[in-house]
C-alpha cells in the first residue's frame, strides 16, 4: 500500500438523494456515532433527484458533532474555483474546522452544457483542475489582494477571506473525460497542506475495442499533495 504521509482515515461517500429528504442526514448521524471520519457527498448538480450537495452539506454539520464532510467530488465546470473556495471556507468557519475539499475535472458534458457549463477536451480538464486548486489557494491565503490569470480561470485583484480555520484538504479525483485514446490520463491526488505536489503513475484501462475506460479507482481521501 502507498505511504501517502498520513494516517489512513474511513468514512462514506453518500448520494444526496431529494427523495426521501432525511435519507442523507440519517447517513451521517450513523456515521458519526460510529466513529467514521469523513462523509462525501456525491456533486452531480444536472442530476434531476440529488439536492444541492453545499447546501445540503450545511444542513448536515448541526446535527452532528465530529465527522468532517466534502464535496465528493465538486464539479468544476459548475461550480468556480473561487466560489468554491469561499464556501468551503465560510462552512469552515461556521462548522469549526469540519470541511474538506474534493475536486473533479468533470464528466457527462451534455448534462454540464444543459446547465450552461462549459464542454471542456481532456486537455482542458486536467488544466483547469490545476488551476483550480491554485486559484482557491489564492482565495485562502493571507494575502491582501490577489491576481490570477492563466487559461481558464482570472482573479483580478480579489481579497481574499474568510480564511479556513487550519486549512482545508483537497483529494482530486480524474472523471472519465479525462481519458482519451490520444492524450494521457493523470490521475492525481493532492494535499492542501503541507504544501507538496505528487503526481501518480499513469494508469488507463482499456477496454476491448481499444477505447480507454475510466481508470480502477483508488480511495481518494486526502492523499498526496
Amino acid at each position: 500500500m502507498a505511504d501517502y504521509g498520513r494516517e489512513l482515515e474511513f468514512g462514506a461517500s453518500v448520494a444526496p438523494l431529494a427523495d426521501p429528504p432525511d435519507f442523507v442526514s440519517q447517513v451521517a448521524v450513523a456515521a458519526d456515532r460510529s466513529g467514521l471520519a469523513l462523509v462525501g457527498i456525491q456533486d452531480h448538480p444536472y442530476q434531476r433527484r440529488f439536492l444541492d450537495t453545499w447546501t445540503l452539506i450545511s444542513t448536515l454539520v448541526p446535527v452532528t458533532e465530529r465527522v468532517r464532510f466534502f464535496p465528493d467530488v465538486a464539479s468544476l465546470p459548475l461550480r468556480p474555483p473561487a466560489m468554491l473556495a469561499k464556501a468551503a471556507a465560510s462552512l469552515d468557519v461556521l462548522s469549526g474546522g469540519r470541511v474538506e475539499m474534493g475536486l473533479g475535472a468533470g464528466a457527462f458534458w451534455e448534462a454540464i452544457e444543459a446547465m450552461g457549463g462549459p464542454r471542456r477536451s481532456p486537455g482542458e480538464a486536467v488544466r483547469s483542475v490545476e488551476e483550480a486548486i491554485k486559484v482557491m489557494r489564492l482565495v485562502w491565503s493571507e494575502q491582501r489582494v490577489v491576481r490570477f490569470d492563466v487559461e481558464i480561470y482570472t482573479l483580478k485583484g480579489l481579497k481574499p477571506g474568510p480564511h479556513p480555520i487550519e486549512g482545508v484538504e483537497f483529494a482530486v479525483e480524474p472523471q472519465r473525460a479525462l481519458v482519451a485514446p490520444h492524450e494521457p490520463h493523470y490521475p492525481y491526488r493532492l494535499l492542501h497542506r503541507p504544501h507538496r505536489f505528487a503526481e501518480a503513475p499513469p494508469r488507463a484501462v482499456h477496454s476491448g475495442d481499444g477505447v480507454p475506460e475510466r481508470p480502477r479507482a483508488e480511495p481518494h481521501l486526502h492523499t498526496a499533495t
